[in-house]
């Protein structure tokens, strides 16, 4: 028990993860009775046959880039979904369709790692002295945040099945590549702030650079939701070290060189991703085209995006999403006060975030004047809780800034004494609202457990459509 009181992140992250991986074996398990469906082939038909016929993969290559000019130039201008869709399908056995939540999940456990990794920078000791902030210690905390926001992300999925359809969960794998994106620019903006010119820092930046060119320009062909978030998001990192510069003023700044340096390094990503959701977007006829429907006016569909962002975070942030905030927020109060980094404002932060939010919803807004489907919801939900998680990093390490003032101060104080009995608390609460729902098809894993005891596999695909 001491023991435990002394290393309590390494013990409580150790037992998310074991819970991370127990809830994971449902899920896996029952991607082995998942079929493809129709949409799965809506692309692959040409390259199939050639694939059947030739089994040479460099002629299914040149199918698939075929099947790619052919759409765009008959109104699908997402080339790298469309480009995907007519590949793996194609050539890949209907056998190996398990692969495909398999591939989803890992990919977005990965980036999500990762970006943590990038956001919560390395430890330093507080600047009013006290004890050593270990990179172990670190380690588990930031591996405690990754596995509970994992965790939340999955269970919550609005269309969990979407994740066994080869075409809807591309939508996944491709916000999970605009995480990664994401945390590769902001390392690629921490290498290029040191003062250091070192032959081999010239040489990993210049390769993050070429890898996050290649990452936004498959981005600019994903789908329209992503492929608009990434150029929302890659002109707010570009424009971030300014607005953090202006924000703090010039005796809290890096200084002007520093910050267009890191400016600069943003701008190849944010050319090749305007460039290619450009080429997306002005394919001819886009959606119109395809789906025959009519734009509506674009003030109508901001205003729209407002309200159903505002709507769907009220429903989102429920009780159980709360308890998993609660439960990683004294978490990362200690990672972002020892993290001797500048802060925004909370308010000016969450008020950004929301609008950043509410841009998901514009486009099938403007296209169609609806809101998205459960495979695009799928995306929009992670994506808010990611958004509520840096929000809380910001005012976390804000607030870190004047701890010993005020009531945020004496709370805080109160929180780190009994911070073991904290974490089990929350930890307990959590896992017993996950194990114990009033409706047993509210979580991914539950369900999928049940219907895999009970032998009514095919009524999970029904369930969730």
């Amino acid at each position: 028990m001491e023991y435990f009181k002394r290393h309590p992140d390494k013990w409580i992250s150790i037992l998310w993860i074991s819970v991370l991986i127990a809830a994971l074996v449902p899920i896996f398990f029952l991607s082995f009775y998942a079929v493809p469906t129709a949409d799965d082939y809506r692309f692959a038909q040409s390259t199939q046959t050639v694939w059947r016929d030739t089994g040479g993969i460099l002629s299914a290559l040149k199918t698939a880039l075929r099947s790619t000019a052919d759409c765009w130039n008959s109104g699908e201008g997402a080339y790298t979904y469309v480009f995907l869709m007519a590949l793996l399908p194609g050539i890949l056995p209907t056998g190996l369709c398990f692969l495909t939540v398999f591939f989803t999940v890992g990919t977005l456990c990965g980036c999500i790692l990762i970006l943590l990794h990038a956001v919560f920078p390395q430890p330093m000791n507080p600047p009013n002295g006290g004890s050593t902030y270990s990179a172990s210690q670190y380690r588990w905390q930031r591996f405690l945040c990754a596995s509970v926001l994992v965790f939340l992300c999955l269970q919550t999925m609005p269309s969990p099945a979407g994740l066994y359809r080869f075409s809807d969960a591309l939508y996944v794998f491709m916000e999970a590549a605009l995480i990664l994106q994401i945390a590769i620019i902001l390392f690629i903006r921490r290498i290029a702030g040191q003062d250091s010119s070192s032959p081999r820092r010239l040489v990993v930046v210049t390769l993050l650079v070429v890898i996050s060119m290649a990452m936004a320009f498959f981005l600019g062909g994903s789908t329209i939701i992503t492929g608009f978030q990434a150029c929302v998001m890659t002109v707010v990192l570009m424009l971030q070290p300014l607005m953090q510069m202006l924000h703090h003023k010039e005796k809290l700044c890096e200084g002007y060189r520093t910050c267009i340096r890191k400016m600069v390094t943003v701008l190849p990503a944010l050319a090749v991703t305007l460039s290619g959701f450009a080429v997306h977007i002005l394919a001819p006829g886009g959606y119109l085209r395809e789906y025959g429907i009519e734009v509506t006016d674009l003030l109508h569909a901001i205003i729209s995006s407002i309200y159903w962002a505002f709507t769907y975070f009220l429903h989102w942030m429920n009780t159980f999403a709360i308890l998993s905030f609660l439960l990683v927020f004294p978490v990362i109060w200690k990672i972002a006060s020892h993290s001797g980094q500048r802060f925004f404002h909370p308010i000016l932060t969450a008020i950004g975030s929301f609008f950043l939010f509410a841009s998901m919803f514009t486009p099938s807004l403007y296209l169609s004047g609806d809101i998205s489907s459960g495979t695009c919801q799928n995306i929009m939900r992670p994506a808010m809780y990611l958004l509520v998680l840096m929000n809380v990093a910001n005012a976390s390490g804000w607030l870190a800034a004047n701890r010993e003032y005020g009531l945020t101060g004496k709370l805080m104080k109160s929180i780190e004494k009994s911070y073991p009995a904290w974490l089990v608390f929350f930890t307990a609460a959590v896992i017993i609202m996950f194990l114990f729902p009033a409706n047993k098809n509210t979580y991914f894993s539950i369900s999928a457990f049940r219907a895999i005891v009970v032998r009514e596999t095919a009524q999970f695909f029904q369930l969730h459509p």
